[in-house]
């Protein structure tokens, strides 16, 4: 099955754990080597409803990758691919939140 298709199959409104080179992304491949970089990587979609996408668009954006040491952090906007790395010991604390209630009118 082609890897655009597969992706597109795949996508929704979840994260996914990537444990070989298939599941990345084909725009974030050449930035990834896995031999040092996969202790443990996700993928994070895009906001946009399943309906509105289309194989071979930019499905997932960002990719979160953990080695031993640091994250490392990719992220696409407009074809271009930026990379962040952070150190495990610079990170002071993790939050994560959600609005259930997006959009809904009473």
């Amino acid at each position: 099955m082609d890897s655009f298709v597969k992706e597109y199959n795949m996508f929704g409104p979840w994260i996914f754990k990537l444990d070989n080179i298939w599941d990345i992304p084909s725009h974030f491949r050449e930035y990834v080597n896995l031999e040092n970089d996969l202790e443990f990587a996700i993928k994070l979609p895009i906001n946009a409803d399943r309906r509105d996408v289309k194989p071979g668009m930019v499905l997932y954006n960002r990719l979160i990758i953990l080695d031993k040491n640091k994250m490392k952090i990719l992220k696409e906007r407009d074809g271009s691919i930026s990379s962040y790395y952070i150190a495990y010991s610079e990170i002071i604390s993790i939050t994560n939140t959600t609005n259930l209630l997006k959009e809904v009118k009473i």
